[in-house]
């Protein structure tokens, strides 16, 4: 496949990235198409991005379509709350589903761009278009989970706004849905885990 092609082999797409992840990219995008598919080509760009950094940041904006591509799949998110409640962490949501590899493409290309200023530059002005206002408790979801996946890849630029950071996970620690209370819990832990200032505040 040209998943195990890119694992393998990076440089074979080397004259014709741009074009080939423009491609995939298109392909992840298009909701028409068998999420198997749309999950192969998320997964070549991530291995691409994070097997060879160089070939990837040749790619315009490619930080930013990740990105938006991520948090598109993690609004797929289709939850029964009674069932959820009496799941475990591990299987939190059953079989991998968009949810899941937009979720874990955030922390993947937070840590193969090592947060970058595009990467970041995107992170803040998207999240208050998911967290503030009478968004659904979807997006606010989403919102919170991408600040926890991308802590660790983004860290030195997030030292320099946690105090904004965690204004926004303590206005959602309140909210009427549990998801929303849950994932800022998980927020707050992860926070804790990578930052030592966050502890001391």
């Amino acid at each position: 496949s040209l998943v195990e092609l890119a694992r393998s082999t990076q440089l074979f797409f080397q004259d014709y990235i741009v074009n080939v992840m423009g491609a995939m990219l298109k392909i992840a995008s298009t909701k028409k198409l068998p999420d198997p598919i749309r999950h192969s080509a998320l997964e070549f760009m991530l291995t691409i991005c994070e097997l060879s950094y160089s070939m990837a940041s040749k790619v315009p904006n490619l930080a930013r379509n990740l990105f938006n591509l991520c948090m598109s799949f993690m609004l797929d998110l289709d939850l029964d709350v009674d069932d959820w409640g009496n799941t475990y962490e591990d299987d939190e949501f059953g079989d991998i589903e968009n949810y899941d590899y937009g979720i874990d493409g955030l922390d993947r290309i937070a840590m193969a761009f090592k947060g970058g200023k595009e990467l970041v530059s995107t992170i803040f002005q998207s999240l208050p278009n998911y967290i503030n206002g009478n968004t659904s408790w979807v997006h606010k979801n989403a919102g919170l989970m991408a600040i926890a996946q991308t802590a660790e890849g983004c860290r030195k630029y997030y030292e320099k706004s946690l105090d904004q950071i965690v204004k926004m996970i303590v206005n959602l620690s309140q909210h009427s849905h549990p998801k929303v209370r849950y994932a800022a819990i998980q927020c707050s832990a992860q926070l804790s885990t990578d930052f030592e200032l966050f502890q001391e505040k």
